[in-house]
């Protein structure tokens, strides 16, 4: 059974981290750019966070969304 891999802004720095296998690590991920670690897998889960493609994220940013 192939894992799935997912792309995941960091909370702490909005560093886009590509091709994470977070159901490996029941959703805990270590940002590649700021080192800090988080768990990310249960809001994305939840449905409760808008889930965004990278073109998705621009538009959001150019709108002045801030940032995700």
């Amino acid at each position: 059974m192939r894992m799935k891999r997912y792309n995941m802004a960091c909370p702490f720095c909005g560093h886009m981290n590509k091709q994470m296998y977070l159901e490996e690590t029941d959703g805990w991920m270590e940002c590649e750019h700021c080192h800090k670690e988080s768990k990310v897998m249960t809001f994305a889960m939840s449905r409760k966070l808008p889930m965004f493609t990278m073109d998705g994220i621009l538009q959001h940013m150019q709108a002045g969304g801030g940032v995700i």
